[in-house]
Order: structure tokens, then sequence, then C-alpha cells
């Protein structure tokens, strides 16, 4: 009897698989498959599954969340390559570990599968306009508590430079809802087939299509105008030699420390014989992020280290650092810029950590 009840607070089969396509399509969108145009329609079964099932806010949850645990347990597989390569943890333990982060942030796609059944029970086929707009909210709600946003729907288009710029007016969030607002107008052609809802389809399809083309002007304008920026333009060297993962002893991390410089005035020396009519010079290096933990406010061999290669080279270096705070008790994970007089002269500090 209890069983009965349950299982009558629980989708159709039908609809339940209708969620694990919506999951399977979109986990194509990302790598390694990199079908990052099903992503602008991934959403149209669960869409319909939760149509279905409308006038069951709890049924509409548990789809939100079958298609929620299905896609981040199928897109964030690389989350166990840390613990089972590096930290010795058993690959079935790391992926039991992978399914219950699962079962937590597949929550918010749940809230939005339900918040959705409720305004298409409420407001009729209308309701699907609110699909981007909720979506954009529980994304931005798992961000802020969660403390991080892997695979939002809008990273799919990550190497689709024509299609990712409006991030530069609202980030990832921005280029969601375009994603969104097109599996909105492709429910209202596919799945309604009335005309107004097929013109009003066609019309956000529209508007998505110019804002994207703006883009695209944005991107060639920047092109045509490369030659004329001003003198004070500056290319970028950065340098990323491999560093093993297990920890370092201190002869490991000199020679490492050497391999910065070494790698860095190799780049430098063949951007300077390079023939070209650009005689803007390399004046910054990057050596980006990585477990080289310097700690340049409190190594003062590093500091003349690096202080010496910016003076050599005549350029600014930006490179990570473990900086203490102001009371010394704690560091923050820091970007640090000097000069090519060797002295800092900027600090960045990362104030919100991923859990």
């Amino acid at each position: 009897m209890k069983f009965s009840a349950a299982r009558a607070k629980l989708p159709t089969l039908k609809n339940s698989l209708l969620a694990i396509v919506s999951a399977i399509l979109l986990i194509a969108a990302f790598p390694d498959f990199d079908f990052w145009f099903l992503a602008w329609c991934a959403l149209l079964p669960l869409f319909f599954a939760v149509e279905r099932e409308k006038q069951s806010v709890i049924k509409s949850f548990v789809l939100g969340w079958i298609f929620g645990v299905c896609f981040f347990f199928g897109s964030c597989w690389w989350l166990t390559f840390a613990p089972t390569t590096y930290g010795g943890v058993p690959a079935i333990v790391s992926y039991a570990l992978l399914f219950g982060a699962t079962l937590i942030v597949g929550l918010f796609p749940a809230i939005f599968a339900a918040l959705f059944a409720l305004f298409l029970k409420r407001f009729g086929s209308c309701a699907i306009l609110s699909a981007p707009f909720l979506w954009t909210a529980t994304e931005f709600l798992r961000f802020n508590l969660t403390g991080n946003n892997w695979n939002a729907i809008g990273y799919s288009q990550a190497f689709e430079i024509h299609l990712i710029q409006p991030a530069n007016l609202g980030g990832v969030y921005l280029v969601g809802f375009l994603i969104l607002a097109v599996n909105t107008a492709l429910n209202f052609i596919l799945v309604y087939k009335r005309k107004k809802l097929s013109l009003v389809g066609i019309a956000i399809i529209f508007l998505v299509v110019q804002l994207l083309g703006l883009s695209h002007y944005d991107i060639e304008f920047g092109k045509r105008n490369y030659d004329s920026m001003p003198d004070n333009f500056q290319r970028v060297v950065a340098i990323q030699p491999n560093v093993p993962m297990g920890g370092l002893e201190y002869g490991e991390s000199e020679i490492l420390r050497s391999r910065h410089i070494e790698l860095a005035e190799n780049a430098l020396r063949k951007i300077k014989e390079q023939k070209t009519n650009d005689e803007r010079q390399s004046t910054i290096v990057i050596f980006p992020e990585s477990p080289m933990n310097f700690e340049y406010e409190s190594d003062r061999e590093l500091k003349s280290f690096l202080r010496d290669f910016a003076v050599k080279n005549n350029a600014s270096v930006l490179f990570n650092s473990a900086q203490p705070n102001t009371r010394g008790t704690n560091f923050f994970n820091s970007a640090v810029m000097i000069n090519p007089k060797g002295e800092k002269i900027a600090q960045y500090d990362k104030i919100h950590l991923v859990p």
C-alpha cells in the first residue's frame, strides 16, 4: 500500500525517459563530445515531460531531479580523476562520491522543473516564456549556494566564439538565457503547432539571431581595428611548464622555477627575432596558476629571482602566489604583478574559493 502511494507521486516511465534523453543530449553538447549545437534543443524532451506532468509539482520536481542527476554525473565525470590518480582513492569510491554530489546539484534543475510546472498549470502554454528566466535564476542560485557553476548550460558554447560574445554583457548567464530562449521558441513551433505560438517562437529566434549577429559584427570590428591600436598595446607571453601534482622537494622546486625563466626567455628571444612590421615588443610575461606554490611576500630568494628576470628582460611579470592576509595568520590565493623594475605594482586576492 505504501509502495503504491509512493509510486503515485512519481512521474511515468515514459516521461522519466524523456528527462534522461534531455540529459544525454545536453551531455553530448559538452566536451568530450562537443556537439555544442545540441544545447539549443536539448531541453525540448524535458519541457514536454514537465508539460505532461504539470498537474503534480512533485512529479515535475522528480523529473527535473532525474534530468539533473543524469546530466551532472555524465558531464562531470572528470572530477573523479584527481582523487583517483593523485589521492589514491579507489575509482568506485570516487564515482560514488560524485554520484552523491550530483544528487545535491541535481536539486537545482528539479527546482526549475517544479516552478516551471506551477507556471504552466497556472498560466497555460504562454508560461513556456518563463523557462529562460527560471533556468537562469536556478543557475545563479546554484553558484551562490554551492560556490561553483560547473557546466552551466552556457559553457557548452565555450569554443564557439561567435556565440559567446553576449557574455561581454551578462556572462555565462546571458549565454544560457539565450540557449533557453531558443529551446522555448522551438517548443512553441514544434510542440504546440499553433499559429500564434509558432509566430512567437519565430520572433524569439529572430531576436536571438540578431543579437548574435551584432556580436559577430563586434568581433569583425575588433579585427579591423587591430592595426590601429595605440602604441602601448602589448603582446603577452604565457608560460606553463609541466609541474608534478604530488608535491615538490626544494631542489625540484628550484629546477622548475629556473625552467619557468628559461621558457620565458626563449619565447621573448624568438619574438624579438621575428621579422614583423609590428614594432610593439612583448613586455608582459604570465606564469599561469600552478602547483608551484610561490610565496612572493615571504620568499626573499624568489623575490630577487623574479626581480632580476624582470629587469634583465624589461618585462612585467604576472604570477600566482600564496600571499599573507593583513594579520599574517592566513594566506590568499593571489595573483601578483611586478613591473620591469622588479617592483610589485598590483595584487589580486581570490576571496571566493571553490569548496
